[in-house]
């Protein structure tokens, strides 16, 4: 399970990474999992960004939690889109290549994928995959039925065929446009994603979020959500999926 962001429009790096360290340390909502107090459920099983730089989207990843990098100042200045801190699933190692955003090529264009949640299902083995995770089979499993003139309705069949898991929470994201999903069977409050609207664009979170000088009004996504939405935040279209 775990905690992330997207961001689409104008906003601090340092606020998003602040957040997201806030969020990965579990100091920002109670939620199911730590109903008592703050600091016992956290996201430290390494974290990754993907970031626009010289109009291309970059990854990095780290192993390290999001707090403890020595890196991190180096992104707050970068153009950030997709922020993931990762709490791994009993099944899954510990390892670089388990650490999200995953990526793949597609049609011309790399995509990147963050998920929130554990898919117990078996899904098939695909080539060059990185890691062990159920998450980065799931990314290739929708690019490999994925139409662009059918693409929300192809993502909903393919998660619609899913039965087995705690949450498909995911944001898929190309140079193009974001899908994003909020689709759980349990833990409302932890895997409810927000929706954030400010001034200079939009942001989607796993919990609602201090940008420090940047208002934003939250408001959550109803569970079985889908949603296109291109790079300025514009919501392009939505669909429920029962």
């Amino acid at each position: 399970m775990c905690r992330m962001l997207v961001a689409l429009g104008d906003f601090s790096g340092e606020a998003l990474l602040q957040g997201l360290c806030r969020t990965a340390q579990d100091r920002n909502e109670l939620h199911e999992l730590n109903k008592h107090r703050h600091g016992e459920f956290r996201h430290g099983d390494g974290w990754g960004s993907v970031y626009r730089e010289s109009n291309e989207l970059r990854r990095y990843r780290s192993l390290r939690p999001c707090w403890e990098d020595p890196r991190l100042p180096e992104f707050i200045g970068k153009k950030l889109v997709m922020l993931h801190a990762r709490r791994a699933s009993p099944e899954s190692p510990v390892i670089l290549a388990n650490v999200h955003p995953f990526q793949a090529e597609f049609a011309g264009r790399r995509w990147f994928l963050c998920h929130n949640g554990t898919l117990h299902e078996q899904l098939p083995e695909f080539a060059g995959l990185e890691g062990t995770t159920d998450s980065e089979r799931l990314l290739h499993l929708l690019l490999q039925n994925y139409d662009e003139q059918h693409d929300l309705e192809g993502i909903a069949a393919v998660v619609g065929g899913l039965r087995d898991y705690t949450s498909l929470n995911l944001f898929l994201l190309n140079d193009l446009r974001l899908y994003v999903l909020n689709l759980y069977r349990k833990h409302p409050r932890y895997h409810t994603l927000w929706l954030g609207h400010a001034e200079d664009g939009l942001v989607i979170a796993s919990e609602r979020l201090n940008l420090g000088e940047t208002p934003v009004d939250w408001e959550p996504l109803e569970n079985g959500t889908l949603l296109r939405l291109d790079h300025d935040g514009v919501i392009e279209q939505a669909i429920r999926i029962q």
